[in-house]
Parts: C-alpha cells; structure tokens; sequence
C-alpha cells in the first residue's frame, strides 16, 4: 500500500503538513517560554532587590538582628508563591530562611550562583528538583550596604506554574494538527484518487507485457497527458512485439561469444558512448568506467571520426598502466541506420618485452664480443702464418689474445650479475658498516693501480660519520668500479678524492672526485647504461665492458640510494652517492 503513488502523494501532503505544524509549534512553544520565564524571572528578581534595600542595614552589624531578618525573610516570602528565601553570610553560611526551612540555618551553601554572588556578580540557573520533578529557578544576588557587601539573598521559586501553562499550549497544537492531518488526509484520498486510478491501468498492462503478453490494450478515456501516456504505451507493445524476438536471438549469441573471448571488447556508438564491454576489459584497462574507457582506446572525437570511415581493420598499438596493448579498430552498422566501432584488446606486453630483450641482448652482445673476438681471430692468424717463429712476436701477440680473453670472462661475469639483478636472482647481505673502516680497506685494494699511474687517493671523512647497513661486497664492487674510472680517465700524476659526509638528517653522501678528461653533456643522461661508452675506442683500449655504471647504479638502488654525476669535459668528473643510514636498510634478504 505505501508503495502505490496515492499513498505517497497524501503521505507527502501529510508529512509537510505535520512538518509546518512542527516548526511552528517549536517556535511557538519556545517563544511562549522565553516570554512567561523572563517575566516569572523579573518578579523574582525584583522582589530579591527590594528585600535586599531592608536587610543590608540589619546584615551590616556586627551582631546580626536575626528577629528582624527573619521577619522580613517571612513577610517577603508570602507574595512569591512556592518560593523559598536564604540570607547567606559573606562566608557562605546561611543566617535565615524561610518558613519551613529553618533546617539550613547556619548550614553552608556551596551552589555555582550562590558562588557567584558571594564574590560580587548575581548569579541565576535552572534546573530540575529531584523531588518534585518540576523545574526550579535559583536566583542569588549580593547584598551591599555603603558600597560593601554584607552578605547575599537567595531565592529558590518553582517553575510549576509556567510548565503547566506551557502543557495546555502544547495539548492545544497537538490536538489542532491531528485534526488538520486528518482532514488533510481525506482530502489527498480524494485527489490522488484521479490520477492513480489511470497510471494503475498502464501498470497491469505492463506487468502483462513483462509475462509475454502484448494483446492487451489501453482504454484512452481523456486527451491529457494520461491519455497520452496510453497512446504512447499501445505503440510502444506493438513495437516491442516485433523486435523482442530477434533481439533475444542476437543478444544469446552475441554475449556467449563476448563472455568466452580470451582478448577484451569494448563496443562504442557513433558518439564514443560504450554500448557494451566484456569482463576481460576492466582486467586489461583496470576500469569500466565509460569516459576512461573513452579517452584510453578513442583519444579523442577526431580520431573517433577517422577511424568510423575507415572500413578495414585499423590496428594500433599503445602503452597503458605498464602494459603493451594492441587495439584493432572495426566499424560496425546495422540496418536501422545506428553505427560505431568495435574495439578487440590485445595484451601484448609480454611478447613484446621479450622480443626487446632478446633483439637488445642480442645486439649488445654481438657488438661487444665481436671487438675482442675480431682481435683474436687477427693475432691467432698472424701466428699460424709464421708469426710463431719468433718468440718474441708470439709472447706479444699471446698477451693481446690473453687480454681480450680476460676482458670477455669479464664481460661475461658482468652479464651475469646484471641478469641476476634483473631478475631478484642476487644474494644480498646486509651488515653494520662503519664508513672509515670501509674506505681504509678499499684503499689497499684500488692503491696498485693507482700507483701504477703515480695518482694520489685523499680521503675526507666527516668526524662521527653515521654507520649504514649494506651489503659490504657489492659495496666494494660499486667504489672500486668508481675509483678504477677515475684512475682510468685521469692523466698520471693527478689527485682523486673521496668525501664522505652527513646528507640531511638520514642520508650519507659519498664523492668520488676526479681532473680527468670528463664527460660531454649530452653524454650524461645515458651514462649508466648498458654496453654505453663515451669513448668506445679508449675504454676498449682501457679494457672497460660498458657494464661497470650499470651495476654501480643496479647496486645503489639495492640499497635504496640515489647516485648523480657531474661532468665537464677537459675538467673531470664528480659523481655522488647518497645511502640511508642504518635503520632505512632491511635485514639480510
């Protein structure tokens, strides 16, 4: 019953009513209580005033005219109906009180108002007597006599009288707004009545139609918009009749295809509106919203529009979330004149990450290894034609082919090493590392090559420099890699620094610094990677893989660091490592 449109319209008419009548009796009700409390609230102010000119002279004294006072104390407590009145000392002590409550005589009083006016301000509350259940007003104000307090009059007065008068106006707003809610009601029946009655008819003719049934029709009794509505519903079975049908057949077939297709589907109208995707599609794109869906595989209107007169198979390819994805675009229209665009997802990703690494691994490979092989195809020849003969050209040219045979196991170790980085293969073994420590041992290993080249290694270690957690052999590998390119590119004789110091509050940095040749600019953003030289034809000669800076950056993002270099070139070369400091490094792993 509530369900039904009558029902609703009389329980809105009903509610604003009980509503308006609500907001009006609040205000009513609350107006009519700051009126009779206020006025109740000045009587008894009054009346504590004028008793206070009678009893301040009488207070004044040393010795208290308690005959008097209480006298007076009576007298003004006969016009206060349900009103108690205290005399309170300065100290708190109650002198006299009205008839009754003789009790609290020089008992102390410690209420919030009496407080108040003990030290010189009036104080006032409501609040509910426990004993009666009615509200009672407390009222108390400082009694002064030649500009000195001389103690404190308080009245406690019931406010039975104004809660009563303010029940009878409630009764009243009540008993006025179920009357008009009542009327109300039967009115609404009424009204609603007219409209209802139609709208149910079109309902059960529906409900027929939900079963199969499209033989039933309408009675148009009026050419409003009732009326209207049953023209329209008549035209609309006989249509839905004819098309129902074929449309079930399609959409059977249409969805067991979608539902089983290993690829994702997203149809688009003419508009680039989404008529229909399959689940696969929010796996792929990680949504289903259709303006995303929109702006990942249309772009935007024009290219929408391109690819509607484009009656082939349009194939494109695009990277999403991380993903490789290929779209294949194919128009689609039907005989009532709609149209749009099928769009079928591939997940490429894989495939095409795999045939990038094996083509650059490839690549990089051949090229490295073809420039060590080259040479030692050439001196093995050189020696097979006679060349081994003389013993001191053969020890030579065996030098060559062992020093290309050394460079290649090298190269071969650091592609293991890279691979295992790559692919969390790697063993790393994190420990406390005290950073003086660390260096003083790395000089002795780097200080032969050095010395070769009669370069100098200074170190500059912060005082009390913070102990990091790090895999100490990796950590060797990435300095030594360091020092070995500077000592490397420096001329003989030059200095190579290293300054290790605090960076922010939980950081180390470490500079290896170098006056060597330098790197150009435009050679910098590629530094680190693989298989990269600035000078192919020096490092080669130098004996260099073009892997060293690739694992000195792997290394450092193991540790969770962040490495830079600064070049000019003729001018040397700056590179830093920033590493946490001991508690940003996890455990062993």
């Amino acid at each position: 019953m509530v369900k039904s449109i009558q029902y609703k319209l009389i329980l809105i008419y009903v509610l604003l009513l009980l509503f308006a009548f609500q907001v009006l009796g609040v205000f009513l009700i609350q107006s009519l209580e700051n009126y009779y409390l206020a006025e109740f609230k000045d009587g008894i102010k009054s009346q504590g005033q004028l008793l206070s000119s009678f009893v301040s002279r009488h207070l004044y004294e040393k010795e208290y005219d308690i005959t008097t006072i209480n006298q007076l104390v009576r007298e003004f407590s006969q016009p206060i109906t349900m009103a108690d009145i205290y005399i309170i000392s300065n100290s708190g002590i109650v002198v006299s009180a009205s008839r009754g409550k003789e009790r609290y005589v020089n008992t102390r009083v410690v209420q919030h108002e009496v407080t108040r006016a003990i030290m010189g301000t009036p104080g006032e509350a409501v609040r509910p007597n426990p004993e009666t259940g009615s509200r009672d007003y407390f009222y108390a104000t400082p009694v002064f006599y030649e500009q000195s307090q001389v103690g404190t009059i308080y009245i406690v007065a019931s406010l039975i009288s104004v809660d009563n008068t303010l029940a009878k106006v409630r009764n009243i707003l009540i008993i006025g707004t179920l009357s008009t809610m009542l009327l109300t009601a039967a009115l609404g029946i009424f009204v609603a009545k007219t409209i209802t009655q139609p709208i149910e008819d079109v309902t059960q003719k529906a409900e027929a139609m939900a079963k199969g049934n499209y033989e039933g029709k309408i009675a148009i009794k009026s050419d409003d918009e009732i009326g209207q509505l049953g023209s329209v519903f008549n035209y609309l079975a006989e249509k839905l009749e004819e098309s129902i049908g074929e449309i079930s057949d399609q959409k059977n077939k249409t969805e067991a295809i979608l539902q089983n297709l290993t690829d994702g589907v997203v149809a688009f109208n003419k508009d680039g509106d989404v008529i229909h995707q399959n689940p696969l599609i929010e796996k792929l794109l990680a949504t289903k919203d259709s303006s995303k869906l929109r702006e990942i595989l249309l772009y935007d209107e024009k290219n929408l529009a391109d690819l509607l007169k484009n009656e082939d198979i349009t194939q494109k390819q695009r990277e999403v979330n991380g993903k490789t994805l290929l779209l294949n675009y194919v128009t689609f229209s039907s005989e009532h004149g709609s149209s749009g665009l099928i769009v079928v997802v591939n997940d490429i990703t894989q495939r095409e990450q795999l045939e990038y690494m094996r083509r650059q691994f490839v690549a990089d490979v051949s090229h490295e290894l073809r420039t060590p092989l080259t040479s030692i195809k050439s001196y093995v020849e050189a020696l097979l034609n006679g060349g081994i003969e003389d013993r001191e050209i053969s020890e030579k040219f065996l030098r060559v082919v062992e020093d290309e045979t050394q460079r290649m196991v090298r190269m071969v170790k650091d592609l293991l090493m890279i691979t295992r980085l790559d692919y969390n293969k790697e063993s790393w073994h994190y420990g406390t590392i005290d950073m003086e420590e660390f260096f003083e041992s790395l000089t002795f290993k780097v200080l032969p090559q050095l010395d070769d080249k009669n370069q100098i290694l200074t170190k500059d270690i912060e005082k009390n420099i913070p102990i990091i957690r790090g895999d100490i052999d990796k950590l060797q590998q990435l300095f030594i890699n360091l020092l070995t390119n500077a000592s490397k590119y420096s001329p003989e004789g030059n200095q190579i620094k290293t300054i290790v110091k605090r960076y922010g509050n939980d950081s180390i940095s470490i500079v290896v610094e170098d006056k060597g040749i330098g790197i150009p600019k435009e050679d910098l953003p590629r530094i680190f990677e693989r298989f990269y030289r600035v000078d192919k034809a020096r490092s080669r000669e130098l004996g260099g893989t073009g892997l060293g800076l690739s694992i000195v950056k792997q290394v450092v993002d193991g540790h969770r660091g962040h490495i830079t270099i600064d070049s000019e070139e003729g001018k040397g070369t700056s590179v830093k490592v920033i590493l946490p400091i001991a508690p940003a490094v996890e455990e062993d792993v």
